[in-house]
Parts: structure tokens; sequence; C-alpha cells
């Protein structure tokens, strides 16, 4: 939609579906992109991949509200190594109604806490210690100890207690609520078909050095994508999709 109003600058995209090897390449350009000497212009958009763990600085920020900490997190995101001028103009934005993700990976009461919190700043700048109050006032345990948040939060510390000593890896994927399913898309695996090919008959090759095989397997990986269980299991009904699965030795 943006392209399509044809402005005189670059347009870029970054989420967690691109595959590995084209999330290096993601990477580097906005990490070169949010930088004081680079010259120029441009829009990202992108999901809360960047809001940790890139070290970039922004003029100007667009972002719907997940909770408190995610938004501190892109705050960060601009104006990182200098100081904002005097009398600037606003330069970020929040928006808090028809939230994405809401009730599904954000918690709705941190979500409506958060929301609540920042509510009433409007052309306001913000000092570190406003922000760990505004933290403060969205975790409090008062406000949270009857919801679903610390409702799970308990039931994980008691079950956590009850795991006998040299198991937690057994119990590693409930402990960390983790439910994915790694695939290749298929114009991906069309276009690297040859080189997976190759990978898996080195991986399955006895003869084949340790270090060959993790070669191998590392030219898999980069071509990979993590997605749900759910999103697996709904993309293969709705499209009638056949699946058909790399037999790789262990």
């Amino acid at each position: 939609e943006i392209k399509s109003m044809h402005l005189d600058t670059s347009i870029n995209m970054f989420h967690s579906r691109f595959t590995k090897i084209d999330r290096r390449i993601k990477e580097s350009d906005i990490f070169n992109f949010g930088q004081l000497s680079t010259k120029g212009e441009g829009i990202w958009i992108t999901t809360q991949v960047v809001e940790a763990s890139l070290d970039i600085d922004s003029d100007v920020l667009y972002t719907e509200l997940s909770d408190i900490n995610s938004l501190l997190q892109r705050l960060g995101r601009c104006y990182r190594n200098r100081e904002l001028e005097e009398n600037s103009a606003t330069n970020i934005f929040v928006y808090t109604k028809n939230c994405s993700g809401v009730g599904l990976f954000i918690d709705k009461d941190i979500f409506n806490l958060s929301k609540k919190a920042i509510l009433n700043m409007k052309d306001y700048e913000l000092s570190e210690e406003e922000k760990f109050e505004l933290v403060d006032k969205v975790y409090d345990y008062e406000k949270l100890k009857n919801t679903k948040f610390m409702k799970e939060i308990r039931e994980k510390i008691e079950w956590t207690r009850n795991i006998e000593e040299y198991t937690l890896a057994k119990h590693e994927e409930k402990l960390r609520d983790i439910n994915n399913i790694s695939v290749i898309a298929k114009d991906v695996y069309i276009k690297y078909k040859d080189d997976i090919k190759e990978a898996i008959s080195i991986i399955n090759d006895r003869d084949a050095s340790k270090e060959q095989k993790q070669i191998a397997k590392n030219t898999i990986r980069d071509l990979v994508v993590d997605i749900s269980a759910i999103s697996y299991n709904k993309k293969i009904k709705e499209n009638n999709l056949i699946i058909d699965t790399l037999e790789v030795n262990k």
C-alpha cells in the first residue's frame, strides 16, 4: 500500500518469516540504514524482531501498542545515540486501537494496563525515570493478581518446582511454550533444490566428516523458516497442501 503511493524513497520490510539467509541480508541492510553516518532517507516496516536486537537510530517511529516493555524497546530505536533537538516536532506515534496480536501472543490485561498508562501522554518527552515508573504502573501486583497473566505465572512456578532433577530437557517445550515446525517454502525449495539434495546426501553419508555434515546442515538451516503448528496445520487444511518430508539422518 505504501509503495502504491509512489513515494520518492526506499521502502523495506523485515519480519521473522524470512529465511535465515535472507534475514542476515535484511539485518545488515537495516543496520547500515540506521546509522548516523548514513545519508538519505527511507521507510522500514517491521515486526518486533528489531526492537531489542539491533543498534539502529531512526528519526520517526509509527507503531501500534503491544505492551509497555516492547514499546519502551521500540522507543530506544529513535534518537538512540543523540539528543533530541529543542522544539522538535513529535517523532513517535503510538496507535492503541485494533492492535494486532492482543489476546494471542500479547496478554490482554497487560495490553489494557499499558494502554491506560500511556493514554495521557501527548507531545511529551519521556525521561528514563518516567519509563521505569510506567513499567511499575503496568506490572503492579495488585492490578495483576487476579488476571490470567498471573495465573499462568503461578502455574509455571508450581510446575517447575515439581520437576525432578536431570529431567528438565524432557519438559523444555512446555516450559518455553514453543510448538513450532521448521519448513522450507515451495518457491525456496525449487530455487535451491540441487543444493538441498546435495546437503542431504552429505548428511546421510557415513563417510562424510563432521565438518562436512555441519556445513551441509547449515545449508538447509539457512533456507528454513519456523511457523507455529497451528499455522502449519491451518495452511494445509485451507490450501489442501501436500507435504513432502526430507529424510535426514540425525
